[in-house]
């Protein structure tokens, strides 16, 4: 889910809420939704578990979560052979 979508499903105030809780500025939050700014690396496992998983890493980073995270390129590989069995 993109982060816009799930800023779209918290109550009023949840936005800065959800900013506070990752250690952002409500104000970056808007940057990162409307594509003013990529959201930075550093924050995207703060989204993840903020988000309780509904916002992936993958999900912030579409085009290059690969090369923060490529454990998770080898999991998702693994999930995938074990699907094609």
């Amino acid at each position: 889910m993109k982060l816009s979508e799930y800023l779209k499903t918290l109550e009023r105030g949840g936005k800065s809420a959800f900013a506070r809780k990752i250690g952002a500025h409500a104000s970056d939050l808007s940057d990162w939704c409307s594509g003013d700014r990529s959201i930075p690396a550093h924050y995207c496992p703060a989204i993840e578990r903020a988000s309780n998983g509904s916002v992936s890493r993958i999900d912030c980073r579409p085009n290059d979560w690969q090369v923060y995270w490529p454990e998770l390129a080898q999991s998702s590989t693994s999930t995938r052979e074990v699907g094609n069995d």
